[in-house]
């Protein structure tokens, strides 16, 4: 009885947190707020154990907007799910296990919680590389906006297996060719204000039932092909799991391969010190 006490004060306090803090762009954060977004998030998808920030997973950072008519009990459903997904990801041996999970890698430091609040206190090496650093290697090697990390068996599935924005009846031809480590165009992608660009959504086979999925582009202003933009990014997305996300972090290995695998327009900007 003690024990489903003290559980219930646990996600008592954590709506409270999330009733307050709205989202990654909110500001005059608490010293607590900022250590639970440096903090480290334990999650399961396709059966792989990943640890990530929780900065990184903009879904479970902020509950989002609702357009219910029921509104209040729509946040206080919202509060709640999000509440008990923390709980359950703080600690490794109850992490919860997802189908779906967008991951945003970006200069978490500027403009928002400033590079001296968050920054070192990351407990890895990867986003202390890319949080005051735009031009940093693994930030010019991934999707430039985020990607998600799925578990496989949900591109069979006829509710969750919408991914990517595909068109209106495309079909998703990328998964005929679906291997490990081999990137594919999965389907043509919706995209507003695309009219100088084409967009697809490519996927990738990581190991055992994870995945990726992410959209990539083409045009006449791009350096390279959807196609090659695609292998490329998911060489970088597939680094970025085995020796970033994994229970033991290869940081060296990592930002090696990232350095080989940025966008080809990283070299027309500065690039981040450990690529020169």
């Amino acid at each position: 009885m003690v024990r489903y006490l003290y559980v219930f004060l646990f996600i008592g306090v954590v709506v409270i947190f999330v009733v307050n803090f709205r989202g990654p762009s909110s500001k005059g954060l608490t010293e607590d707020q900022i250590n639970f977004l440096a903090s480290d998030a334990h999650v399961v998808v396709g059966k792989i154990p990943l640890v990530l920030p929780f900065v990184a997973l903009p879904g479970y950072v902020s509950r989002g907007s609702s357009f219910s008519l029921n509104s209040k009990r729509d946040r206080q459903a919202a509060n709640e799910r999000l509440a008990t997904f923390r709980q359950s990801a703080f600690d490794p041996r109850t992490a919860p296990t997802i189908p779906r999970l967008e991951v945003s890698v970006r200069t978490y430091g500027w403009n928002e919680f400033g590079a001296d609040r968050l920054c070192d206190r990351f407990t890895r090496q990867w986003p202390r590389s890319v949080c005051d650093n735009p031009w940093a290697a693994l930030q010019q090697a991934l999707p430039s906006n985020s990607f998600d990390l799925i578990d496989l068996q949900i591109l069979h599935d006829p509710v969750q297996g919408n991914v990517g924005r595909c068109l209106h009846g495309e079909d998703r031809t990328g998964l005929l060719t679906l291997q490990i480590g081999k990137a594919s165009l999965l389907c043509k992608a919706e995209v507003s204000g695309s009219e100088k660009e084409r967009f697809y959504t490519a996927v990738i086979a990581l190991e055992g039932n994870l995945g990726a999925v992410w959209l990539v582009f083409e045009g006449d202003r791009v350096r390279e092909t959807a196609m090659e933009q695609a292998q490329r990014e998911g060489d970088a997305i597939a680094a970025f799991v085995a020796n970033g996300l994994r229970t033991v972090e290869n940081f060296t290995a990592l930002h090696e391969t990232a350095c080989a695998l940025r966008r080809p327009k990283s070299d027309d900007a500065p690039s981040g010190p450990d690529c020169d």
